[in-house]
Protein backbone atom coordinates (compact mmCIF):
# COMPACT_ATOMS: atom_id res chain seq x y z
CA UNK A 1 0.00 0.00 0.00
CA UNK A 2 1.31 3.47 -0.84
CA UNK A 3 2.18 6.30 1.74
CA UNK A 4 -0.30 9.04 1.83
CA UNK A 5 0.55 12.46 3.08
CA UNK A 6 -2.73 14.56 4.45
CA UNK A 7 -3.48 17.48 1.87
CA UNK A 8 -1.59 21.21 2.64
CA UNK A 9 -3.51 23.22 4.90
CA UNK A 10 -3.20 27.17 4.04
CA UNK A 11 -2.61 29.20 7.27
CA UNK A 12 -2.38 33.00 7.41
CA UNK A 13 -2.10 35.11 10.93
CA UNK A 14 -1.20 38.43 11.34
CA UNK A 15 -0.73 40.60 14.51
CA UNK A 16 -3.17 43.36 15.96
CA UNK A 17 -0.43 45.07 18.11
CA UNK A 18 3.20 45.01 17.35
CA UNK A 19 5.58 43.77 20.07
CA UNK A 20 2.81 41.71 20.93
CA UNK A 21 3.01 38.25 20.44
CA UNK A 22 0.21 36.21 19.40
CA UNK A 23 -0.31 32.50 19.03
CA UNK A 24 -0.33 31.37 14.96
CA UNK A 25 -3.29 29.14 16.09
CA UNK A 26 -6.11 29.55 18.20
CA UNK A 27 -6.65 25.47 19.20
CA UNK A 28 -4.60 22.74 19.35
CA UNK A 29 -3.85 21.68 15.72
CA UNK A 30 -1.01 19.29 15.10
CA UNK A 31 1.03 18.66 11.79
CA UNK A 32 4.15 17.49 10.86
CA UNK A 33 5.28 20.34 8.58
CA UNK A 34 5.05 23.84 8.50
CA UNK A 35 5.96 26.47 5.99
CA UNK A 36 5.64 30.36 6.64
CA UNK A 37 6.76 33.60 4.90
CA UNK A 38 6.49 37.01 6.09
CA UNK A 39 3.66 39.38 4.76
CA UNK A 40 3.27 42.73 4.83
CA UNK A 41 -0.18 44.13 5.45
CA UNK A 42 0.11 46.81 2.81
CA UNK A 43 3.14 48.35 0.60
CA UNK A 44 4.27 51.07 3.10
CA UNK A 45 5.38 48.72 6.19
CA UNK A 46 8.24 47.81 6.31
CA UNK A 47 9.06 45.73 9.64
CA UNK A 48 9.99 42.38 10.02
CA UNK A 49 8.37 39.00 11.56
CA UNK A 50 9.45 37.09 14.38
CA UNK A 51 8.73 33.36 14.96
CA UNK A 52 8.73 32.45 18.86
CA UNK A 53 7.25 30.66 21.77
CA UNK A 54 4.98 32.19 24.47
CA UNK A 55 7.40 34.14 25.61
CA UNK A 56 7.82 36.16 22.15
CA UNK A 57 9.59 39.22 22.99
CA UNK A 58 10.84 40.70 20.06
CA UNK A 59 11.97 44.16 21.47
CA UNK A 60 14.56 41.73 22.68
CA UNK A 61 15.25 40.04 19.49
CA UNK A 62 14.21 36.43 20.78
CA UNK A 63 12.84 34.15 18.21
CA UNK A 64 13.49 33.93 15.05
CA UNK A 65 13.98 37.04 12.73
CA UNK A 66 12.11 37.09 8.59
CA UNK A 67 12.55 40.17 6.49
CA UNK A 68 9.59 40.22 4.45
CA UNK A 69 9.31 37.66 2.00
CA UNK A 70 11.88 35.65 4.12
CA UNK A 71 10.26 32.14 4.98
CA UNK A 72 10.69 29.55 7.39
CA UNK A 73 9.73 25.81 6.93
CA UNK A 74 10.27 22.91 10.03
CA UNK A 75 9.69 19.37 9.93
CA UNK A 76 8.80 17.16 12.98
CA UNK A 77 11.31 14.31 13.04
CA UNK A 78 10.40 11.08 11.79
CA UNK A 79 7.17 10.00 13.37
CA UNK A 80 6.87 13.15 15.42
CA UNK A 81 3.79 15.74 15.35
CA UNK A 82 4.06 19.29 16.55
CA UNK A 83 1.35 21.51 18.28
CA UNK A 84 0.89 24.54 15.68
CA UNK A 85 -0.42 26.37 19.20
CA UNK A 86 2.75 26.43 20.77
CA UNK A 87 4.31 28.44 18.16
CA UNK A 88 3.77 32.61 18.45
CA UNK A 89 4.39 35.32 16.01
CA UNK A 90 5.33 38.90 16.86
CA UNK A 91 5.91 41.78 14.20
CA UNK A 92 7.59 45.17 13.75
CA UNK A 93 4.20 46.72 12.31
CA UNK A 94 0.67 46.04 12.88
CA UNK A 95 -1.29 44.20 10.69
CA UNK A 96 1.83 42.50 9.54
CA UNK A 97 2.04 38.35 9.65
CA UNK A 98 3.04 35.51 8.00
CA UNK A 99 1.32 33.18 5.60
CA UNK A 100 1.79 29.78 4.52
CA UNK A 101 0.65 26.23 4.92
CA UNK A 102 0.93 23.29 7.08
CA UNK A 103 0.70 19.41 6.29
CA UNK A 104 -2.00 18.09 9.05
CA UNK A 105 -0.14 15.04 11.05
Amino acid sequence: MPLTINSPVAITKAVTTASTAVPLVAVATYAIKIVLCAKKAAADNTGNVFIGTSTLDQGVAEGLELDPGDSWEFEAPGGMEMNLADFYIDADTAADGVVGFYIPA
